[in-house]
């Protein structure tokens, strides 16, 4: 039991000094206000950002979340049927493999004005665009997974009259399932930051339009305070992540 207790309290102490040095360093000119700023004024502006004193509040953040989720889960499950119609098909697997490398190798980043372009300041454009990066995650994960498979264990249950559905409950869904999960928890990580981004570019709203003003009006506090929000928002979803990681290991084949 001691050593949970340690760890606790040498991460507390941890964090009581960045914040004490954050403090002193922010407090030492108006040039380390301006620029990073200090706890103190961080945090009186995320009270008053969750009372709605000097934004939309919680709405801007249900904004940004709203377009990460749909865009989330528009990605994996694009991913996932991409990956299991080219894995089962190895022709096709060939033919397809050197232009999803290469749609892959297009920085997203980039694309985002064009998406914009495309498709407006919507909820959509800003799904669709953060889509374009979660789908390739869980596509290779998948597709590797699938490619995992020992082609013994799929003789084996053929031999022995196993039905198409029987052999994809399983053994396709056990060689899948630890891949996938795990590659849930980078694909959010890449969905918060992609809704927020596109959010900076052209937007009225959201976490991402917060950042923007605060960058214009030379607010270290907002912005701060903002990128502070959404990384709480991104750890305590990924907590959740990591539970059914853990629950998905014992799916992993060895």
């Amino acid at each position: 039991m001691r050593k949970p207790w340690t760890s606790r309290l040498a991460t507390l102490a941890l964090v009581a000094a960045f914040f004490l040095v954050w403090q002193v360093v922010g407090s030492a000119g108006v040039t380390n206000e301006l620029t990073i700023g200090t706890p103190g004024d961080v945090f009186a502006w995320i009270g008053g950002w969750a009372t709605g004193r000097y934004t939309a509040g919680w709405s801007d953040l249900a904004i940004t979340l709203q377009e990460a989720v749909l865009g989330y889960l528009l990605g994996t499950v694009l991913g996932v049927c991409l990956a299991v119609l080219i894995a089962g098909f190895e022709p096709l697997a060939r033919l397809v493999m050197p232009f999803v490398a290469a749609a892959n190798a297009v920085p997203k980043i980039a694309m985002a004005p064009l998406f914009v372009l495309a498709f407006g300041t919507t909820v959509a454009c800003k799904a669709y665009f953060v889509s374009s990066l979660v789908v390739f995650i869980s596509f290779f994960a998948v597709f590797n997974g699938l490619r995992s498979i020992d082609r013994k264990y799929l003789n084996h249950v053929r031999i022995l009259g196993a039905s198409r559905m029987w052999t994809v409950r399983e053994v396709y869904v056990p060689a899948i399932t630890g891949w996938l999960v795990t590659s849930l928890r980078l694909s959010w990580s890449w969905s918060l930051a992609a809704a927020v981004f596109v959010e900076y570019l052209s937007s009225n709203k959201g976490m991402g339009h917060v950042v923007q003003v605060g960058q214009e009006s030379l607010a270290a506090a907002t912005v701060i305070g903002a990128l502070m929000i959404i990384a709480v928002v991104a750890v305590c979803v990924d907590a959740g992540l990591v539970l059914m990681e853990r629950r998905a290991e014992e799916w992993r084949p060895a």
